[in-house]
């Protein structure tokens, strides 16, 4: 009796594949989309746009189509813990910001699309373990990889050229189709420079004085720690590497005189952006200053460069994701520049005690300028 049952139960089963009735699908059941959506935002950023004056910090992602400037990403999906190529193209997919600058690490909406329409595809994704892992590079003002940093930042294009943000996100495989969240950190040092000049013929310099300011003898280049386990969105670990070169920094600002007699001071600022190394018993930054010679001709004070360094006087070190901020000062009575305080924060500030001296010609140079072997 029990054969016959399952028999009986066998032809049913037979039967309904045979029904010339297709079956529909559920109309109520919504499927998620296949492709992946991404969100990101970056470390230490504000949910407001910046100030025209807080550009240099480089808090939001920048889309400005009017004159050409628009963020992209390059975002990886590595597998097994392989190390990212963000210049293979047959590994990457670019993602363009359409963000306002008003996005906070809560967003929950898309801010980047496919650029060329050429995006991932949750279907085509292999997961790691239990998550599926995602690297990303943000090249700002520019879109391609570079393994040295701009030298020339003198302007705020190809200032914010030498920064560079990149994020590591796990999206575990129960939250596959939906929306990923990407923190970005900026993974270079910054070096701000502030000073302000005594504007006087009399022991003091005339305005605008300062004609240039470097970071002298930079590692320009850099390696990314790839092979270390980290935080999830955390910050992967970018050190210096390879030749020197001397970086020209971005005038930030570079203030009006104020005061009044004798007492009369022109504040200036500069930044510049460089792979977090140490600076240990050499010259950090050099200043070309247009100075009084304390000659006059034809009645008018003459002038002439002359260029001031800046030595510390203990390591100082150019911490990733940190600004270091050295504030200067002039002692007017022996015309030498000091450091009057110093800070480091979170892509911030810093400080540390050491003197501004007027870099003076070596005896090797004096004898190659006249001549000598």
């Amino acid at each position: 009796m029990k054969e016959k049952y399952f028999i009986l139960f066998i032809v049913l089963l037979f039967a309904g594949c045979a029904s010339d009735e297709t079956a529909l699908p559920d109309t109520d059941t919504e499927e998620p989309s296949a492709m992946v959506p991404f969100s990101a935002a970056i470390s230490n950023g504000s949910s407001a746009r910046s100030e025209d004056d807080e550009e240099y910090l480089h808090k939001h992602f920048i889309n400005d189509m009017t004159s050409g400037r628009q963020s992209r990403i390059r975002v990886i999906n590595t597998v097994n813990y392989s190390i990212p190529d963000f210049s293979d193209a047959s590994q990457y997919k670019e993602y363009a910001y359409i963000g306002d600058g008003t996005e906070t690490y809560e967003s929950n909406k898309v801010n980047f699309t496919p650029y060329n329409e050429n995006g991932f595809d949750w279907n085509e994704l292999r997961p790691t373990a239990a998550s599926f892992i995602f690297e990303a590079a943000c090249y700002p003002n520019q879109y391609e990889p570079f393994s040295e940093v701009n030298t020339d930042q003198t302007d705020i294009v190809n200032f914010l050229k030498a920064d560079l943000l990149l994020a590591h996100h796990a999206q575990p495989l129960s939250q596959r189709y939906d929306l990923v969240k990407l923190t970005f950190h900026h993974v270079f040092a910054m070096v701000k420079v502030e000073i302000d000049l005594p504007v006087s013929a009399n022991g003091g310099f005339p305005e605008n004085a300062i004609q240039k300011v470097e970071l002298a003898d930079m590692q320009v280049g850099y390696t990314t720690d790839y092979t270390s386990a980290i935080d999830n969105d955390g910050a992967r670990t970018v050190t210096a590497s390879g030749q020197t070169a001397d970086i020209s920094m971005y005038c930030l600002k570079q203030g009006e005189p104020e005061g009044s007699g004798n007492n009369v001071t022109q504040h200036y600022e500069y930044c510049g952006i460089v792979p977090s190394q140490n600076i240990a018993d050499r010259t950090l930054v050099r200043f070309t200053i247009n100075s009084y010679t304390g000659n006059t001709i034809d009645g008018e004070f003459e002038t002439e460069e002359k260029s001031y360094i800046y030595v510390p006087t203990t390591n100082i070190d150019l911490a990733q994701g940190h600004i270091t901020t050295l504030q200067l000062g002039i002692d007017v009575d022996i015309l030498e520049a000091i450091l009057l305080t110093a800070t480091v924060n979170d892509w911030t500030e810093a400080w540390t005690d050491m003197p501004l001296q007027p870099d003076e010609p070596s005896a090797e140079d004096d004898a190659a300028s006249s001549g000598g072997d």
